[in-house]
């Protein structure tokens, strides 16, 4: 068994930031499109609240970024305090 002792807190925060960037844009930038386009056609204004789904990636990367970064510097904490997660590799 191998033990993970410690993360790279920025590398491995930007890496998962990235992905929930582009997890989250794969659904809702065409769920913030389609719903922005039916709102401006049933002439309801107060219907483009779908475009906030156009920024919800940009959120999601920096709250994905931010909690990363925390939970790598908690588990780095804690693992040089009880040791780290184990793994076995082959």
């Amino acid at each position: 068994m191998q033990q993970i002792k410690s993360f790279g807190i920025l590398q491995t925060a930007k890496f998962v930031g990235v992905l929930y960037v582009v997890m989250t844009a794969i659904f809702a930038i065409p769920i913030g499109i389609v719903g922005a386009l039916v709102a401006v056609i049933a002439g309801k204004p107060e219907g483009l609240i779908f475009l906030l789904f156009i920024v919800a990636p940009i959120f999601y990367g920096i709250f994905g970024f931010l909690m990363v970064a925390l939970i790598c510097w908690l588990y780095n904490v804690v693992a040089a305090r009880m040791g780290g997660v184990e793994i076995e590799l082959q």
